[in-house]
């Protein structure tokens, strides 16, 4: 595909050309009347013999002009032939300019101030179209007025008695004026030019980019609508296999369902990532800054993949500062969480993965560092690009390239300073530079590290409300055995009648947003609070976006929000967090 040139001057030379040929007709008629009116004055004052040389000499010219503007470039004048079209009408316009001061000089009859009259008349009604606002080409201007102009000047100069030769005078100040006035005119037709041309463009590139909108709005549509659909089942899969596990009796069993969880795991992180980027893409996602424990954060983040990093036997080495900072702790956990998850893939059996949190001046420095195969310097770049996956001997070739790009979009988002260090065959260490902020919101419990199953003692009540019947079962077997007491419904109306049917206060409602006939989670958690008198927490479950949560969610601090699919890690600790209960001391079987 060829790039579009850019718009010069050229371009506009070639519009000029295109203007000469437009008016070529209306020029040249114009031209004809002042010939005809001059033949007519100088036959019927005597001068037969003139006025006849007159029209035969003027009138080829007027032909050899329309010939050339109609028969030349029959198919328009372009970019590679508007040169030579342009020279030959100067050269034309040089001949036309002679051939009227010629015939002005030739008629000059020093007895005859009727003569001298028209000869100056007609120089000077020859070059005064060039001096008009829409005059298309100055420099065949120019050749007309040097060639008609100056001759008769110098000949009034010459040749002339005083006060006669004044004309001369008046003639060459006639002159200076046309080749200012004209440089005016040319300078306003280009002005004209490059403005339409500009508009056209603004036009075009207006009309690219609501094309461009239009696609970006169906795009993160289908990608809501794919997502919530494809969230439902995999959020459901989550908690099967969870249940599942309870029933297995033996190793070979409980290794066919690693192998299932970790394709799910596969499935639910690349959902996640087209989330992310759908958000990043549409500006919804905001930070939501408060204080921080970077430490606590960075040992909590390693904690969950110690078990991976135990699998290739790889080495971890930590070392962490004690340092403090304000920033979003969930967005700052997916950036560290999808640099060590790369570490780990592409760290071979046996490799160090290091990770480090140091105090430099205005920056907490945060350095996650593997032995992996490293990447070329002129391949650092385009890591961080959408759908990138690099070729690298012993890596397994999974997901399909978001990782980075989300990476470098979130550090852009939080202000964090993202840097790669890489060598070939050596390994690659990623380095964060967090800015170190005093200033911050109270900051919110802290979740602590990777919960073991444990049941409730407190027995907490759940109000679980979700239009799919395999997502209801699902995720009610796996709160009843984590102790809850679930009441279970698929429809508004079935949650307030069985709410209303039970003694007990319910600790949590866990609500999906959409729940069918137009039905809003929202809507119900504000009917489910109003029956029982209390502002119960809630968690609202989407396999939407963020951005189509109604506002109220955002400004509840009693309303959560989760993405399908919801681990069932992260929905065990919002529970804890939430409802306050304390873990049994018997653990689940896993």
């Amino acid at each position: 595909m060829l790039k579009e040139h850019t718009y010069d001057l050229i371009d506009i030379r070639v519009e000029q050309a295109t203007l000469l040929r437009q008016r070529v007709v209306t020029s040249c008629l114009f031209v004809l009347v002042i010939i005809a009116t001059y033949s007519f004055i100088l036959y019927f004052t005597g001068y037969t013999t003139q006025a006849l040389l007159w029209l035969v000499a003027s009138g080829s010219m007027v032909g050899v002009v329309y010939l050339y503007g109609t028969w030349v470039a029959p198919g328009g004048v372009t970019r590679a032939s508007v040169k030579a079209y342009l020279v030959g009408h100067i050269v034309i316009c040089c001949v036309t300019g002679l051939v009227w001061s010629s015939f002005a000089i030739y008629l000059i009859d020093w007895s005859s101030y009727l003569t001298i009259f028209v000869a100056c008349i007609l120089v000077f009604s020859i070059t005064i179209g060039g001096m008009f606002p829409n005059s298309a080409y100055r420099p065949g201007y120019i050749g007309l007025a040097v060639f008609s102009l100056l001759p008769v000047a110098l000949y009034f100069l010459i040749y002339a008695e005083w006060p006669t030769r004044l004309l001369g005078f008046a003639t060459l100040v006639y002159f200076l004026f046309g080749m200012v006035t004209s440089a005016r005119a040319e300078l306003d037709m280009r002005e004209t030019i490059t403005a339409r041309n500009t508009q056209a463009l603004m036009e075009k590139v207006k009309a690219q980019n609501d094309v461009i909108r239009r696609v970006n709005e169906e795009r993160h549509r289908f990608l809501a609508a794919t997502s919530h659909d494809l969230s439902q089942p995999i959020h459901a899969q989550g908690y099967f296999i969870q249940a599942m596990r309870q029933q297995l009796t033996n190793k070979t069993q409980h290794d066919l369902l690693d192998k299932i969880e970790l394709t799910w795991e596969r499935q639910s992180q690349f959902l996640r990532s087209l989330m992310d980027m759908n958000q990043l893409d549409s500006g919804s996602m905001t930070p939501n800054p408060a204080r921080v424990d970077l430490k606590g954060e960075l040992q909590t983040t390693v904690t969950e993949f110690v078990d991976q990093m135990a699998e290739k036997e790889q080495v971890l080495h930590c070392s962490f500062e004690d340092v403090q900072t304000v920033t979003d702790p969930v967005l700052l956990n997916r950036t560290v969480r999808n640099l060590v998850s790369n570490a780990i893939k592409y760290t071979p059996m046996h490799g160090t993965i290091s990770i480090s949190l140091t105090r430099e001046k205005e920056s907490a420095i945060v350095t996650i560092g593997d032995t992996g195969p490293g990447i070329p310097l002129e391949d650092q770049e385009r890591i961080f690009e959408e759908y990138v996956q690099l070729e690298t001997e012993g890596s397994s070739r999974t997901g399909v390239g978001l990782g980075l790009s989300i990476v470098k979009r979130l550090c852009d988002l939080l202000d964090i300073t993202l840097n790669v260090e890489s060598t070939p065959g050596e390994g690659t260490t990623f380095t964060l530079a967090i800015p170190l902020i005093d200033t911050a919101p109270k900051a919110k419990p802290k979740v602590g590290s990777l919960p073991q199953f444990r049941r409730f003692k407190t027995a907490p009540v759940v109000v679980l409300v979700d239009d799919e019947e395999v997502i209801r079962e699902g995720m009610s077997n796996l709160l009843t055995d984590w102790g809850c007491q679930v009441i279970c419904a698929s429809t508004p109306g079935g949650a307030v009648d069985l709410l209303a049917a039970t003694p007990q206060m319910p600790d949590l409602l866990l609500i999906d947003k959409m729940l069918g006939s137009g039905n809003s989670g929202i809507d119900l958690i504000a009917r489910l609070r109003e029956e029982v008198n209390e502002d119960t927490p809630a968690v609202l479950m989407s396999g939407g976006f963020i951005s189509e949560i109604d506002q109220r969610t955002m400004t509840d601090e009693k309303i959560l929000f989760l993405a399908k699919p919801v681990e069932p890690s992260l929905l065990y600790k919002t529970i804890e967090r939430v409802v306050g209960g304390t873990p049994s001391e018997t653990p689940q079987t896993n």
